[in-house]
């Protein structure tokens, strides 16, 4: 977008972030805004709600909706079975999202929320093929099987222990059951995208 459009900010709480912003670039918080009201013609958040705590998760919604003249776009998961990224710490036992993501999004969830301000227009699925795992299936592999997920990067928010050491269990034979009946009930669903972009415009005479 750089040289098409007349100001474009960049905005993040890290510095290591903004160093790849070529344009204008603000630190700060999205709860708090250093932006007058109705600023910019379109707000832009890219994989940013999901991971927000309750404390400031309607703040950013009311900051966004402030600063937007006229339209709102946001990506985030689509329809996230959360429990699938649950991890486990082997240090404190503190059961959290491997990604830190907080909630998951569907239609019912994008139509309001930005209303009544703003109105959903369109979205559409990206990505690619949203996972699923048996809910039944998933509790056996995780609480009897003892199988979380994890990623290299994985810590853990409470003690934070990096949960990518030597002698953590990748598998075993719970989990492979699991895995096998799982795989044959997921080829029978439809298939859905990982993830959703979806666009607001601001409802005028309000």
């Amino acid at each position: 977008l750089a040289g098409r459009y007349p100001r474009i900010v960049g905005v993040d709480t890290s510095e290591t972030a903004l160093q790849h912003v070529k344009t204008e670039k603000v630190k700060a918080s999205a709860e708090a805004l250093p932006f007058e009201d109705y600023s910019f013609d379109l707000v832009l958040a890219t994989e940013l709600l999901e991971h927000l705590p309750k404390t400031i998760y309607h703040k950013v919604i009311t900051e966004m909706k402030r600063v937007a003249k006229e339209w709102i776009v946001i990506s985030v998961p689509w329809k996230e079975q959360l429990l699938l990224g649950q991890a486990r710490c082997a240090r404190c036992g503190t059961v959290f999202h491997v990604n830190y993501h907080c909630r998951n999004f569907r239609s019912s969830t994008l139509k309001r929320l930005f209303y009544p301000e703003f109105r959903l227009v369109t979205y559409q699925q990206v990505g690619n093929q949203r996972a699923y795992y048996h809910p039944l299936l998933l509790w056996i592999k995780q609480r009897i099987g003892g199988i979380w997920a994890r990623t290299p990067n994985t810590v853990c928010p409470k003690c934070e222990t990096l949960l990518h050491i030597t002698g953590y269990l990748e598998n075993n034979a719970i989990a492979r059951i699991c895995d096998q009946k799982n795989e044959r009930i997921t080829k029978r669903r439809s298939p859905e995208k990982s993830h959703v972009v979806a666009v607001y415009r601001r409802v005028t005479g309000l």
